[in-house]
């Protein structure tokens, strides 16, 4: 019997696929125990092998979603450079 995958829906792509907890962690750009200390702390638990789409809703829910994450981290941190310079 073939091994069956199942899918979720990607914007991109408009196909369906799981996601590894090291996949959700690069998205974020962070460690893949780092990501688990920050669901952990906000009460989040995931279960075993990979992450359902349902675990991956809380997640956005939780952390935001990665891309807006992101430009929030290279707004600040674009900010703090700008500063460092004029000041």
């Amino acid at each position: 019997m073939p091994l069956m995958k199942k899918y979720f829906l990607t914007p991109k792509t408009n196909i369906m696929q799981f996601k590894t907890r090291q996949e959700i962690a690069q998205a974020y750009g962070i460690d893949r125990k780092t990501l688990y200390r920050k669901l952990k702390s906000r009460g989040i638990t995931l279960s075993r092998g990979l992450i359902t789409i349902q675990e991956l809703e809380k997640i956005y829910t939780v952390l935001g979603r990665p891309n807006q994450v992101l430009s929030q981290q290279y707004n600040r941190f674009r900010d703090g450079n700008e500063r460092r310079m004029v000041g």
